[in-house]
């Protein structure tokens, strides 16, 4: 086997592992779709507490989610929510952090 297809296959051998990790972790377009429904409560809960913002990727932190609140771009708030037995979500924000 020549040089240029071990590369090859070196290549394609990575991309697709790195695809594999992306999707798994939830990691850049997949996050939506890993955390589909803590996207649904967290968008909720932004609307009705910070109109008008946003909030970051979602990611697992112990036995709950974390993302930031954006205004403009810019980070209002920190925020952790976890799940409890009854399907309610419980915010916890960590804004002192940013002031």
């Amino acid at each position: 086997m020549g040089k240029k297809k071990i590369g090859r296959k070196l290549l394609l051998a990575t991309a697709a592992a790195t695809a594999v990790y992306t999707v798994a972790t939830g990691k850049g377009p997949f996050n939506k779709y890993r955390f589909k429904k803590q996207h649904e409560e967290l968008s909720a809960y932004v609307e009705s507490k910070y109109p008008g913002c946003t909030y970051g990727p979602i990611s697992a932190h112990g036995s709950g989610w974390a993302s930031v609140i954006l205004k403009n771009g810019t980070p209002v708030s920190y925020v952790y929510f976890t799940r409890t037995g009854d399907g309610t979500y419980i915010y916890t924000e960590l804004d002192e952090q940013i002031k």
